[in-house]
């Protein structure tokens, strides 16, 4: 019974992320871990689903969401190079907003004078 729920919650989880709903698809992904720990329910890899799911999330600026995802993959190549995508692409995201904030003081200083 429990091998079959997982492997429903399996397909659910890959539809909701191929509709890109990324906060269902976690909240799915959540419930499989949690059935994968709770029963005796052999793992299955999910990495290639995973990695979509966490690019939804750098695709939305969701750093700290793509980063608790990165940890639960199973290949140690695929974090490694997700986690540095997230690193620089956080930078990246950062560097626009303190851009966008310096520029909008300088139009509230020109307004001003």
């Amino acid at each position: 019974m429990t091998k079959k729920l997982a492997e429903v919650l399996i397909l659910l989880f890959k539809t909701q992320i191929d509709e890109e709903k990324k906060h269902a698809a976690k909240e799915t992904f959540d419930e499989l871990e949690n059935l994968w720990d709770s029963y005796n329910v052999k793992k299955v890899n999910l990495d290639s689903t995973l990695e979509k799911l966490i690019n939804q999330f750098f695709d939305s600026n969701k750093f700290s969401m793509a980063s608790i995802l990165i940890d639960k993959l199973d290949s140690r190549d695929l974090k490694q190079r997700l986690a540095k995508t997230s690193d620089d692409l956080e930078d990246k995201y950062k560097a626009l907003i303190k851009k966008e904030v310096e520029d909008n003081i300088n139009k509230d200083e020109i307004r001003d004078m």
